[in-house]
């Protein structure tokens, strides 16, 4: 099963209120692992006083005891113990992907964004980040300066390229990875 427990946090003045942290658990549908972990974490959250979230029908961000349920875009899925994109979202992902590998340039805003979307996607998918390596290079060597371009190379157009196959896999499914994924 499924679950999903946003730990939040609220100003003392309880003007303020934000989201801290998602932390989705998935185990395979059956299990009673993911009601441990859920009753443990509320447990622990309670001696604490922090509040969680409310959980959500529809099982988006707050949820616990589904099969199915989506936190930050990615949709876990414990009957088939795998994660997905929507298709609108892994296609835009894909999409920024095949415009970097195109590009004879890039921007420091064209390559934040590509490489917060991968990785992002790199999370869930570990070994993705191997191919991440070469995006988070230019990001640094564009760092600071908005009207730099630089020239995209040879590695970083053919990481593209495979990234957007991923992206394009991630709209149908991918495993999840065993053991925690960081």
């Amino acid at each position: 099963q499924t679950c999903a427990l946003p730990i939040s946090a609220q100003h003392q003045g309880g003007g303020i209120f934000r989201q801290v942290d998602d932390i989705p658990f998935v185990f395979p549908a059956g299990s009673d692992q993911t009601e441990k972990i859920c009753r443990a974490l509320k447990s622990l959250c309670q001696q604490l006083n922090i509040p969680l979230a409310p959980l959500c029908p529809q099982a988006d961000k707050a949820f616990e005891g589904v099969t199915r349920g989506t936190v930050l875009g990615v949709i876990f899925d414990s009957q088939n113990m795998a994660w997905s994109y929507g298709k609108e979202k892994a296609e835009k992902i894909a999409n920024r992907c095949l415009a970097m590998a195109e590009s004879k340039w890039v921007s420091l805003q064209q390559v934040q964004e590509t490489m917060g979307s991968v990785n992002h996607m790199a999370q869930m998918c570990r070994w993705a980040k191997f191919f991440t390596q070469s995006g988070n290079s230019m990001l640094k060597q564009l760092w600071g300066d908005q009207n730099l371009l630089r020239t995209v190379p040879i590695q970083l157009k053919q990481d593209m390229l495979l990234l957007a196959k991923m992206a394009k896999s991630a709209g149908t499914g991918l495993p999840i990875a065993r053991g925690p994924v960081l």
